[in-house]
């Protein structure tokens, strides 16, 4: 299932026990854009307690109803470590930072998805295509399928395929791509219907950078 930033971050976390927490952001590795935490404001137990959930804990989104299931629990949120089966690590009255959370799982740098916001992309021919609006999240695969950008005319919503990004500048806030900037402006615009991104559509695009 392929479905915007913006759009998961509108769900409703769904506990196994019934309570229900807010989606914040997303996690992901900074060398290969892998989705690996869901960043959660807890509710029910923890007034605003913030919370990072591997991404392993949830299951599919039901876009009907805006629910996203997961195995998160009180006792996890009660008894956060990195050896725990859910909760890694939760904040009273803020949200993990992704180096702590790094910290604790022993892992690589983390990044948030959001701070892809705004960041230039650039061609091959080192054009400006346009800057980022949402990422696009591969929730079965777990990592950044796609990229939403606003061409430089800020005209129309163009969809970059990770596959064609040959590098990300997350000091410089910049994406290398590995084709020109013309390219991207002639891609297909971004196609919805609601908050699910079509399959054809999709198809479509990766044929068009010639990867179908």
């Amino acid at each position: 299932m392929l479905i915007r930033l913006r759009d998961l971050t509108s769900l409703t976390v769904a506990g196994d026990d019934g309570a229900d927490h807010g989606v914040v952001d997303i996690l992901l590795a900074r060398a290969d854009q892998t989705a690996t935490h869901v960043v959660t404001r807890l509710g029910g137990w923890f007034a605003k307690q913030g919370c990072a959930v591997r991404i392993d804990a949830f299951g599919t989104p039901d876009l009907s109803t805006g629910r996203w299931p997961t195995a998160l629990s009180k006792a996890d949120a009660e008894a956060p470590g990195s050896d725990g089966p859910v909760a890694v690590l939760c904040a009273p009255d803020t949200l993990p930072d992704a180096a702590d959370v790094a910290a604790a799982e022993g892992t690589g740098p983390l990044v948030r998805a959001s701070d892809m916001d705004r960041m230039a992309v650039v061609g091959s021919d080192g054009q400006k295509a346009g800057s980022v609006i949402d990422p696009v999240i591969d929730i079965g695969a777990h990592r950044v399928e796609m990229l939403v950008l606003r061409d430089p005319a800020g005209a129309h919503q163009r969809v970059v395929p990770s596959k064609a990004v040959a590098r990300i500048d997350w000091d410089a806030k910049t994406i290398h791509l590995t084709c020109e900037a013309a390219t991207a402006a002639d891609a297909p615009d971004l196609h919805e219907v609601g908050n699910r991104i079509e399959g054809h559509w999709y198809n479509r695009v990766m044929a068009y950078y010639g990867f179908g």
